[in-house]
């Protein structure tokens, strides 16, 4: 007895299923400390460049950067902008993401301020090690715009 079978494959892949978030995600606090909101920046994409560096004068600021949840850059002393940091990061939302700034020290001038560019788009942030900073990231185009 012979028997046939037909398997049929696919070649499309599965579209990826991605939250569209309408409105700030940014939580009330991280680590204990409460979040302040500093604006927000629009980005055209999910992936991307992320570049720290201190803003300003040099002074030795230490800091954790977090993005949706997830610490991306941890307890890292921070150079000038001819020495950012820099991280690749994919955005697990449409529309409203955030990243954070977590202020391990003041550096020798307080507050601790660092300049971060998401794909060349620069935004300061600002905390102390009473209060983070934190910025409202929107990836445009899902009619979720930054308010």
């Amino acid at each position: 007895m012979f028997f046939s079978f037909l398997i049929f494959v696919s070649c499309e892949e599965e579209e990826e299923s991605v939250t569209i978030e309408e409105f700030s995600i940014i939580p009330s606090s991280l680590y204990g400390r409460p979040n302040e909101v500093l604006g927000c920046v629009e980005i055209d994409q999910r992936s991307v460049s992320i570049e720290v560096w201190d803003h300003g004068i040099i002074d030795g600021d230490i800091v954790t950067i977090v993005a949706n949840g997830s610490e991306i850059i941890s307890t890292v002393e921070l150079n000038g902008p001819d020495n950012p940091i820099t991280v690749n990061y994919t955005f697990t939302n449409n529309g409203f993401n955030y990243v954070a700034l977590v202020a391990q020290n003041e550096g020798d001038i307080p507050p601790n301020t660092c300049t971060v560019s998401i794909n060349g788009t620069p935004f300061v942030l600002s905390a102390n090690l009473q209060t983070n900073g934190a910025m409202n990231v929107v990836v445009s185009g899902y009619d979720v715009y930054c308010y």
